[in-house]
């Protein structure tokens, strides 16, 4: 009986080759309410709007799942640049992004 492709195994399929794939840091989602804690906590310190702390959390948590750590890093010092956030807290996020970090592979 000729091999037919129909009866191929599910993981032959699906197994991408070395040259589509590249390992991108992500932030680590089954760690989402440590890392939501750990950000409210360094932005409860600092004076800051209630309004523009919820935004800058949704967002750096969006890049972060999303996009790349690299992103969210970006995201925090161009907030930082703007005077929405101050150098120390800036730091300190960036510092929980590399924290709650995840390499994940990617299709390029």
């Amino acid at each position: 009986m000729a091999y037919n492709k129909k009866f191929q195994s599910r993981s032959d399929k699906y197994k991408p080759t070395s040259n589509d794939t590249t390992r991108v840091p992500m932030l680590n989602l089954r760690r989402i309410n440590e890392f939501k804690y750990d950000i409210r906590e360094a932005l409860d310190s600092k004076q800051m709007d209630p309004a523009v702390k919820q935004t800058l959390i949704a967002s750096v948590i969006a890049k972060a799942s999303r996009q790349s750590i690299v992103e969210a890093k970006q995201y925090v010092r161009e907030s930082q640049a703007n005077g929405m956030v101050t150098k120390e807290v800036s730091d300190s996020i960036c510092y929980l992004l590399d924290r709650y970090t995840k390499f994940q592979s990617q299709m390029v």
